[in-house]
């Protein structure tokens, strides 16, 4: 995941999915954002055993790009949300997005 890490991203419901993800794909690991949900996000981390899940505060574009072409998936579940800039750079990189209708 990449964006502002506030309520409307749906950041605690995708910690949830990593959660159950991890136990087949172990080396999900990087959310992209900084915002006022980011101490919560890391004791949710630490509650849910993740404390191999890091939140990248701050990247330049080219670790960005980086990191997107080379993850299996992009996930995107802020509500309500347009087509987001960040998903737009994950299709573009060719990375599959998930997210919701």
């Amino acid at each position: 995941m990449i964006g502002r890490l506030e309520p409307r991203k749906n950041y605690h419901l995708a910690l949830a999915t990593f959660k159950i993800a991890k136990t087949l794909r172990p080396d999900l690991n990087v959310i992209i954002g900084d915002g006022p949900l980011r101490q919560d996000l890391h004791r949710t981390i630490e509650r849910l055993g993740l404390q191999d899940v890091e939140i990248k505060p701050h990247t330049t574009e080219e670790e960005k790009y980086q990191l997107l072409a080379q993850a299996e998936a992009f996930l995107h579940l802020g509500h309500p949300e347009g087509f987001s800039l960040a998903l737009f750079e994950a299709a573009t990189l060719g990375t599959p997005v998930i997210t919701h209708p």
